[in-house]
């Protein structure tokens, strides 16, 4: 069964762009009503297309590819809210940068903001709002935006959030003693850069 309402016509090129940083080659189309055709790895090539040639508003996208543009659509939605609150989405190798910025023993990181990246499934947290380039990984992203625009602990965003994740320790990097950042440990990235 095929989903005609999942993407609209005008997302095509985001779309593709998207494919491509996933890891997706876009191959020619076949026939006049492929609108895009994306092979990843042995997987049958991802297919995207219309049912007529009159520019209805929303393409066909088949079943067994709809959890790719699901995907495609949750990121983008993830990233229009980091963009409202001022997080910034960047990659592995910026946060690097941004955790190297700074002499030992000094907690002066720059540039300041609040930054996320994806290490596959895992969030990726980096509060450097203060110069602290406090961090943690997240497994879901309620978790994610809680920490990321409030003070709470890992533990009281996990809690209010319904979501837990074993991070294999007792307590919060955040709040281990104190009421505030100054407990978090600066510039800490899990082995993920």
């Amino acid at each position: 069964m095929a989903n005609r309402k999942l993407l609209h016509r005008s997302k095509i090129e985001d779309f593709k762009s998207w494919l491509q940083a996933d890891g997706w080659q876009i191959e020619k189309t076949k026939g006049i009503y492929e609108i895009v055709r994306a092979r990843k790895g042995d997987r049958k090539p991802l297919i995207v297309y219309t049912r007529d040639n009159k520019g209805s508003e929303h393409i066909t996208v088949q079943s067994r590819d709809e959890g790719v543009v699901r995907a495609y659509i949750r990121d983008r939605k993830r990233e229009a809210w980091a963009k409202a609150n001022e997080v910034e989405k960047i990659t592995r190798e910026r946060a690097k940068e941004i955790l190297d910025s700074s002499p030992i023993g000094r907690e002066d990181y720059t540039p300041l903001g609040r930054f996320y990246y994806m290490d596959g499934k895992m969030i990726i947290g980096i509060d450097n709002s203060s110069g602290g380039a406090w961090t943690e990984e997240f497994r879901h992203w309620d978790t994610f935006k809680l920490w990321i625009t409030t003070t709470m602990s890992v533990e009281e965003a996990e809690k209010i959030s319904g979501r837990r994740m074993n991070h294999g320790k007792g307590n919060s990097i955040r709040n281990q003693k104190g009421t505030g950042q100054e407990a978090r440990r600066p510039g800490v990235l899990y082995n993920r850069v």
